[in-house]
């Protein structure tokens, strides 16, 4: 009865607040009509617009003001030109009928803590560990605060620090000066009555940290959507009612390989490759930019209904890991050192208003802040919409040698075919061109790391090689040879498979076995320690000078990111940086650089960028996909779609490279198209050139049409006109109206048959 008689009380109050609410809405705007309609208790809106007087005002300047609840840790950004109000944790949370227990902490939390005490990881929230238990402190500083999380459950203290920018919040967590390292705790045991005692030690290990897991959520009665860097990008609906999908969770930059249990959890995500996230919410937004650490981050997203009435995006750091081991029965191993690069793991909110706020706005702020924070420049190549033609110098297959199975090389493209390809789509006018050539050096080099060049006689051998390049240029082709510094499953040039590699946390070789992976190399390979691929790649660029050739393609470490986690290696936080110092060496020395499926820190650093994302497809929550990668880059580097005659509909790809601003790629061999069958370049199953020569040469004059209208510009606006119907606006005022459907769209005058695009002025 007493149960009965409390939630009467509790849906009394909540509906008279939900009354008052409306009073105040109607007071404040006399001029419009509010439409009845019930009201359930759990719609919750966040779009407060007052500040209560437990915030006190810090600092200000002329675009933001910044308030703190010094004593539960919460804090207010107030836009001022428009008043919007963007709040560290939800105002009306406490009418939240849906979370419960640990989760309705996390609504009043500004952290939340993951930590390992032996085998079990344990979570705990700032609201619970730190402020109801007297564990918070703040201290004021220039242009902001420094809160110090104590967890007292834990014994771990943490501290972040808020600064107020020009136009942004700089959430910073202090990874440096979180205490102690590790804890080390001592119990003693008895295993059975008559045994003597023991000393047991148990490691506690923070593990992950969830960073304003519910800055500026949208209530479940707001409207808007969350947007993920999910491939190009996704938009995430609010109240979508996907309630019955897991929530949004993928690691920046890619999967930890080196590391299983985490691969597992995971497995082949579509990657991550910008560190940013967002909300729009009514006629308002932010766009958060991680700006140090971003390779240790993890974009999570959830909607209301599932744990909460809230519709929520936020990262969190991935601080230490553990693992699975091998050896005897399967246990959580956690780890001692962490993953983290030296400095904080730093957070940028850039609120947005009005026209400026929905996911244009965000690519157009994120765009800006490479330009002038990372010196990502426009290069002239960025003018460019070329053919991107990637070739493949042969396939090794085993075969019988006199009744001896031996491995045959069966040239693809020899050096003279790729003269004869490139020359041939020159005279049908393909007269800007970009070849990536692939597998061109000696065959039995390919599965092992190469620190100088060297070339196969069976395509040609060196004098064939350099008529080759000597062509190119004078063609005025670029030309990019590829080469792979990471992947390897031969032990050579004083590479080995198991000394050089980079470790999992077990100490055994982080060997790849992935389906993917297998059908490249026919079966495990190894990833080089990052320190030794900078040593390969630096030995290789003396030799590769001599050739004269002023460009080079260079794969994965634009796209994929790993640990050596042997002690003392290199962490997972740590490889980008030497990543950048490789691309920048052979950009500084070389004059350009070709990567694929770029990952932000690779951009200021690269002129072309092939395959580019564009995929329709990655998590069950999401809604819509946009061109956010390419609306950010467009105008600065040149990047094209992936090899339309690999993928599966080619009209539709060359539809995506004209809503998404993209050059057509294609990816062709010339001769022994059926040794492909059963090759570990069995993908190539569709590049014969004579099937697909005119559809490559027709989709690259088709898009030629819309580069000659928009070189050198903008994206500066992506808009979903109908379903299926899409139109992409530069900032010459030229838009692209993409017509995916089987019907033909006509609307404000304009007509875009089926399955086709048109251009407009």
């Amino acid at each position: 009865m007493l149960k009965f008689r409390n939630r009467i009380i509790s849906i009394l109050l909540a509906s008279i607040y939900v009354f008052v609410a409306l009073a105040v809405s109607v007071s404040a705007e006399p001029e419009q009509t509010v439409q009845e309609s019930p009201v359930e208790v759990y719609k919750l809106s966040s779009s407060n617009t007052s500040i209560s007087e437990k915030f006190e005002l810090i600092t200000e300047n002329d675009k933001l003001a910044f308030y703190v609840d010094s004593a539960e840790g919460e804090f207010v950004i107030k836009v001022k030109a428009t008043g919007q109000l963007w709040f560290s944790n939800p105002q009306d949370r406490d009418l939240d009928q849906i979370a419960g227990g640990e989760l309705k902490m996390r609504l009043s939390s500004q952290l939340v803590l993951y930590y390992t005490q032996g085998f079990s990881e344990i979570v705990t929230t700032s609201a619970t560990g730190c402020v109801k238990r007297g564990g918070l402190s703040m201290v004021k500083e220039a242009n902001g605060v420094k809160f110090t999380y104590e967890f007292k459950d834990a014994g771990f203290t943490i501290p972040l620090r808020y600064t107020l920018k020009d136009d942004y919040l700089e959430v910073s967590v202090l990874l440096e000066e979180i205490t102690p390292e590790i804890i080390i705790k001592e119990q003693t045991v008895q295993p059975f009555p008559t045994a003597p005692e023991q000393i047991v030690k148990t490691d506690i290990n923070i593990t992950k940290i969830d960073v304003l897991p519910f800055f500026g959520a949208g209530g479940s009665n707001d409207e808007g959507y969350l947007f993920v860097p999910d491939g190009a990008g996704g938009l995430i609906n609010f109240n979508n009612g996907k309630t019955n999908f897991s929530s949004y969770k993928k690691p920046i930059y890619g999967n930890y390989m080196d590391v299983p249990s985490m691969s597992e959890l995971y497995g082949d995500v579509d990657s991550i490759r910008m560190p940013v996230f967002g909300v729009h919410k009514n006629n308002d937004g932010f766009i958060a930019v991680i700006t140090n650490n971003d390779a240790v981050g993890f974009i999570n997203a959830m909607i209301s209904g599932r744990e909460t009435s809230y519709n929520t995006v936020f990262s969190s750091i991935q601080h230490k890991v553990i693992d699975k081991t091998s050896v005897g029965e399967s246990k959580n191993e956690p780890l001692s050192e962490t993953i983290v690069a030296p400095g904080d793991y730093t957070i940028r909110y850039y609120p947005l208003t009005g026209d400026d706020s929905d996911y244009s706005g965000m690519a157009a702020t994120y765009q800006k802040y490479l330009m002038e924070e990372k010196n990502l420049k426009a290069n002239a190549q960025a003018k460019e919409n070329p053919l991107f033609v990637s070739l493949y110098g042969g396939v090794v297959k085993k075969q019988s040698v006199f009744g001896i199975m031996k491995n045959v090389l069966n040239p693809l493209v020899s050096y003279k075919d790729a003269i004869n390809i490139t020359k041939k789509l020159k005279d049908s006018g393909v007269d800007n061109m970009i070849v990536q050539y692939e597998l061109w050096t000696k065959s039995k080099n390919r599965t092992s790391i190469q620190n100088k060049v060297t070339y196969e006689s069976k395509l040609g051998g060196k004098s064939n090689f350099k008529k080759l390049a000597s062509f190119l240029e004078d063609e005025g082709i670029q030309f990019y040879p590829k080469l792979d510094f990471v992947d390897y499953d031969t032990s050579a040039n004083g590479y080995s498979t198991v000394f050089a590699a980079a470790k999992l946390p077990s100490q055994a070789p982080a060997y790849q076995t992935s389906q993917f992976i297998q059908s490249i190399f026919g079966r495990r390979w190894s990833l080089l320690k990052p320190t030794l691929v900078k040593e390969a790649a630096n030995d290789f660029l003396k030799s590769y000078k001599k050739l004269g050739i002023n460009g080079f393609s260079m794969y994965p470490i634009a796209s994929t990111v790993y640990s050596d986690n042997t002690k003392g290696g290199t962490k997972r936080g740590e490889t980008v940086g030497q990543w950048e110092e490789i691309l920048n060496q052979y950009k500084t020395e070389l004059g350009s650089v070709m990567v694929e499926e770029a990952n932000a820190y690779a951009m200021p650093y690269v002129d072309y960028i092939v395959n580019a994302p564009i995929a329709e497809y990655g998590s069950e929550l999401i809604d819509e996909n946009i061109p956010f990668y390419q609306m950010v880059i467009h105008s600065l580097i040149s990047y094209s779609v992936p090899a339309v005659n690999l993928t599966g509909d080619p009209q539709r790809t060359l539809l995506k490279a004209a809503e998404t601003g993209s050059a057509i790629h294609f990816s062709f061999v010339q001769q022994n198209v059926d040794q492909l069958k059963d090759s570990y370049l069995s993908g190539l199953y569709s590049c014969d050139i004579d099937v697909w020569y005119d559809t490559a040469v027709n989709q690259y004059k088709r898009i030629d049409e819309i580069t000659k209208k928009t070189s050198g510009c903008k994206i500066v606006h992506h808009d979903k006109l109908a379903d299926g119907v899409y139109k992409t606006t530069y900032e010459n005022g030229v838009n692209v109206i993409v017509n995916y459907n089987d019907d033909v769209y006509e609307a404000d005058g304009k007509t875009v048959s089926a399955m086709d695009f048109g251009i407009f002025e």
